[in-house]
């Protein structure tokens, strides 16, 4: 069998070529555009079809479905709309630790009751293992918005690292919003950012599903904000207190657990970043402390 030699020159310029391609789709409608012939798997963009799959899953799905509602979420911050999630339509990643996920998906404005609408998602997962993630595009398909700047190589730049506050005290907590349990019917928000926490901490080792999210008590959740209406809050730290998840560690279903998540809305780009953590036997102040707890 003749060997084959290998021209680096032809390669490194097709491996250009890809790059530019899915940089011009911002990572979204990348049918048709191919690598260079011995490009590996991992050295480019995953694509997956979520569609007519027949009850067959597709990898990461809670999570990507939790990031598409962070889309629409960051959406309706900016038009004031209402979008909930349909259905995802199908997602490309890079499959490198912390990934991003972009993502194309239907949705309904269920204020207006119009026809559904396909959007654009990206999300770029800023470190691996736990929430922090930045969701920088959300648009209808064939919208003019482009704040969404694709990260290439994997991540959105970088980890932030910013200490997250702790869980407040008895005393403290008073002075906060407490979210009434019918609240939370129609404050949407606040049950995606606790399943994304959620879906990520537990989401590759028992098998979170919907079926368990739905399960969970809500013992208690407050919200401290700077906006004058802490339930349509932009930016936010979410203090959520719950039980019914037994995890790998060996918790009962019966143990109270908690979990902060800071939310933060960048007026001047659009973007919306979330950190959140599941707290352990102890209470961190950062997230360096909180790895030293794992």
């Amino acid at each position: 069998m003749a060997r084959v030699e290998f021209n680096k020159e032809e390669y490194f310029g097709g491996l250009d070529e890809y790059w530019r391609r899915v940089n011009e789709s911002q990572g979204l409608d990348i049918e048709g555009i191919v690598g260079p012939k011995g490009m590996v798997a991992s050295g480019q963009l995953l694509s997956y079809q979520c569609e007519g799959l027949g009850g067959r899953s597709y990898p990461f799905s809670q999570k990507v479905k939790c990031y598409g509602r962070l889309g629409l979420r960051r959406y309706n911050l900016i038009q004031g709309t209402n979008f909930e999630l349909q259905h995802l339509i199908k997602f490309n990643m890079r499959y490198s630790g912390a990934c991003s996920f972009y993502i194309t998906l239907e949705a309904v404005d269920t204020l207006t009751r119009g026809p559904a609408q396909t959007f654009q998602v990206c999300a770029d997962e800023l470190c691996l293992g736990y929430l922090n993630v930045d969701c920088s595009l959300a648009r209808m398909k064939g919208g003019g918005e482009t704040t969404g700047v694709l990260a290439v190589h994997g991540g959105g730049g970088g980890s932030t690292k910013k200490a997250l506050p702790n869980w407040p005290s008895d005393a403290e907590i008073q002075r906060l919003y407490t979210v009434d349990r019918s609240e939370l019917v129609s404050t949407h928000w606040i049950l995606l950012y606790l399943e994304l926490v959620l879906s990520i901490e537990y989401g590759n080792y028992c098998n979170f599903s919907e079926e368990k999210f739905s399960s969970l008590e809500l013992l208690k959740v407050a919200i401290e904000t700077d906006d004058e209406t802490p339930l349509q809050a932009k930016s936010s730290v979410l203090y959520i207190a719950f039980r019914g998840l037994a995890t790998i560690d060996g918790t009962d279903e019966s143990v109270e657990q908690k979990v902060v998540i800071k939310s933060l809305f960048n007026e001047l780009t659009g973007s919306l970043a979330l950190q959140g953590i599941l707290l352990k036997d102890e209470i961190p102040t950062s997230l360096e402390d909180y790895f030293k707890l794992l």
